[in-house]
């Protein structure tokens, strides 16, 4: 049941994406940039670990406790990654599952009784996906690696998503006891929870993966970089205006005239 703080929650989430797209300026300064970085990667360090360690509380004699090996938490490490070594082929790798992943569980979580403002879980959970896909964005829009879409993207997100759906999968198998990640969610979500462990892999693999894939290259495609670091000089340089950028500039020339 979609819930009050769901809502707040989803409207901060598009506030703060849309930002990057609104203020180019504020978002291109150097020292904005460091900012941004330090505090994205304090906080998804926040968000994991205590994540991880109220499991091992828990549950400090279950193997599960210590690997968690949901998609959305391998983003926001990966996210941490990108944001201290920010590297192409980690975008043409990852870029795509850190879109999909987060968003769909921003629109679409799966607890929703804990979903109330006086649970720290809810800032954990919805603010840990939106700044793993907030620190993709950024990176990727502001030039961070001269990432953008083509066709080493494609293939290097089909291969790094097939390796870590057959990882998991060996995973469930061998260790799963009653726990079975990415998947679980995702036929779960269609109402199919009974199906056997190999359909699920296999309607994950050739059917959801390449939907999901799909529409997290389009948002690539449709929306390029706004800037590009020149390293010799280490200065950004403006590629385009974005929609809002050239809207505004059309309200303020009539408002001129």
């Amino acid at each position: 049941m979609i819930t009050f703080a769901h809502i707040i929650a989803v409207i901060v989430s598009f506030i703060v994406m849309a930002s990057l797209f609104m203020f180019t300026k504020f978002y291109a300064n150097k020292y904005v940039n460091i900012s941004i970085r330090a505090t994205s990667i304090i906080w998804l360090l926040i968000v994991e670990l205590y994540f991880i360690i109220n499991r091992i509380i828990d549950n400090p004699h279950d193997i599960n406790s210590y690997i968690y090996l949901e998609l959305c938490n391998m983003v926001e490490w990966s996210a941490i990654i990108i944001l201290i070594f920010p590297t192409k082929i980690q975008m043409d790798t990852f870029f795509p599952l850190a879109i999909i992943g987060p968003a769909l569980t921003i629109l679409m979580p799966k607890d929703w009784d804990a979903l109330v403002f006086s649970n720290f879980w809810y800032y954990q959970f919805f603010f840990g996906h939106l700044v793993a896909m907030y620190a993709y964005f950024y990176v990727y829009l502001y030039g961070q690696t001269k990432f953008k879409f083509s066709k080493e993207l494609i293939w290097k997100s089909v291969l790094t998503g097939v390796l870590i759906l057959s990882l998991v999968e060996v995973y469930n198998l061998t260790f799963g006891n009653n726990v079975n990640y990415i998947f679980n969610d995702i036929i779960g979500a269609i109402g199919q929870g009974q199906w056997s462990q190999g359909w699920q892999f296999l309607f994950v693999l050739c059917v959801a993966g390449p939907v999901f894939l799909g529409a997290s290259w389009a948002v690539i495609y449709f929306f390029k970089p706004i800037y590009e670091i020149n390293w010799k000089v280490r200065n950004q340089i403006k590629l385009r205006d974005t929609l809002w950028e050239k809207a505004f500039a059309k309200i303020n020339f009539h408002k001129k005239k």
